[in-house]
């Protein structure tokens, strides 16, 4: 018979269930309870919320683009520092040689005077050969292993001293 008042006729080998059926549904049912569970664990263990790119495909680009930014952020910040520290090193490496530059102004201003001697210009001569050893050696001021004031060759020691006079 095919329907009796709009109920449909269904037979009666579609509505028994096996056992084996019913076990395979069971145990696919638990499988998938302990990988959400195992999931659940991972997730409160790692303290993630997506694991691989698979479990969220667009929070996946929202990470990988906030960890993008993270990384420029950091490198922005590093080279903010090694700025400021080579800002402050030739600062300091200037003021050093104006105080060289100062005191060598004495010495000339000293010895330009009619009571200078012979014995006084040799200690003032030895003391101006060692205030340009000091502006030589300021000059080679390096940071991280690079000379500051060496222009586009910061490889090589700008300055040298070659026969009283600096090369």
């Amino acid at each position: 018979e095919m329907a009796v008042f709009g109920t449909p006729f269904v037979s009666s080998t579609f509505s028994r269930v096996t056992g084996d059926l019913s076990r395979s549904v069971i145990l696919s049912n638990l499988a998938r309870q302990e990988a959400g569970l195992l999931k659940s664990q991972e997730q409160l263990a790692t303290g993630r919320r997506i694991l691989r790119p698979s479990d969220d495909p667009i929070g996946t680009n929202v990470v990988l683009d906030f960890e993008l930014e993270v990384s420029r952020r950091e490198q922005f910040d590093r080279t903010i520092d090694t700025a400021a520290a080579r800002v402050e090193r030739t600062d300091f490496a200037l003021q050093q040689a104006k105080e060289l530059l100062d005191r060598a102004r004495v010495i000339a201003l000293q010895q330009a005077n009619g009571t200078a001697t012979p014995d006084t210009r040799r200690a003032a001569a030895l003391e101006m050969d060692q205030l340009l050893n000091e502006a030589v050696s300021l000059g080679n001021t390096r940071i991280e292993g690079r000379f500051i004031f060496g222009g586009n060759r910061t490889d090589v020691a700008p300055f040298a001293s070659a026969d009283g006079a600096v090369v």
